[in-house]
């Protein structure tokens, strides 16, 4: 069984995207993804995860995002270490794939990084 899971901080300007701690993501209620395939009583595999460096407060704007990357302060060093605290209370989590790209900069409507 495989879960995919992201981070996608404010990287995005849509409303949905802002910063989401692995736990969050994981423990997500609205999906209880975790819970209907824990439910199979086999082991589950995060097949992609990932999460990007940037998180800002206030208005989203193309600059806010690009600085973020310049700025991260071990923002994104930090959520990998909680992850992989947070998958050591789950014994039915027997692996992840790390997926070390940050997938915001190539998404970014209207705007590319040179």
């Amino acid at each position: 069984m495989g879960m995919t899971l992201y981070n996608w901080g404010r990287g995005r300007s849509e409303s949905w995207a802002h910063w989401t701690s692995f736990a969050d993501l994981l423990g997500n209620s609205s999906t209880n993804m975790l819970g209907r395939l824990s439910s199979y009583g086999k082991s589950i595999f995060l097949d992609e995860v990932g999460t990007t460096a940037v998180d800002f407060k206030g208005v989203w704007t193309f600059d806010k995002v690009i600085a973020g990357y310049e700025d991260d302060f071990g923002k994104k060093d930090y959520w990998i270490s909680m992850m992989r605290q947070e998958i050591k209370r789950y014994p039915q989590i027997v692996g992840a794939l790390y997926f070390n790209r940050d997938k915001t900069r190539g998404f970014t409507i209207g705007k590319t990084i040179p």
